[in-house]
């Protein structure tokens, strides 16, 4: 029997459910984050804090994407984790003298970091889905056959 993309192996099916259950832990931590941070805001607020929340609605909507669309769920949520920890590096590491780090800063990149999870698995998830439909294309049956 000639496999097709609809016979795709359960590895594959248990990646997609992997990083979708851990895509909802983020999406609930980062929603209730957003949601608190906006109620407790002073008004004005400084422009860091409305960046940090765009970046953080933006990580959400690409956990969500990822759902129906691995890539580029995958891709925006990515952008978003790159972003910031290019952020904390670079931009957030003027206020001190190079290489003087306290533990609060390597916590927040592992934080980062770990944040690529749901993002690499939805990436793999889709790269290897594309791998099976090119390895195993679609097979249709002619109206005659039955």
């Amino acid at each position: 029997m000639e496999s097709t993309i609809n016979d795709e192996p359960n590895w594959l099916g248990n990646l997609r459910l992997i990083a979708r259950v851990i895509s909802i832990v983020f999406i609930i931590f980062f929603s209730a984050f957003v949601i608190l941070m906006g109620l407790m805001m002073n008004r004005p607020a400084p422009a860091s804090d409305y960046i940090v929340l765009a970046s953080c609605s933006t990580y959400i909507l690409g956990l969500l994407i990822g759902f129906k669309c691995e890539r580029l769920g995958g891709l925006i949520s990515l952008g978003f984790v790159v972003t910031a920890i290019i952020y904390n590096i670079y931009w957030n590491s003027g206020s001190r003298n190079y290489g003087t780090w306290d533990s609060s800063e390597y916590f927040m990149l592992f934080f980062l970091f770990s944040l690529m999870t749901p993002c690499i698995l939805y990436l793999l998830s889709w790269f290897f889905h594309k791998k099976l439909e090119i390895n195993h294309p679609k097979t249709e049956k002619s109206p005659n056959e039955n």
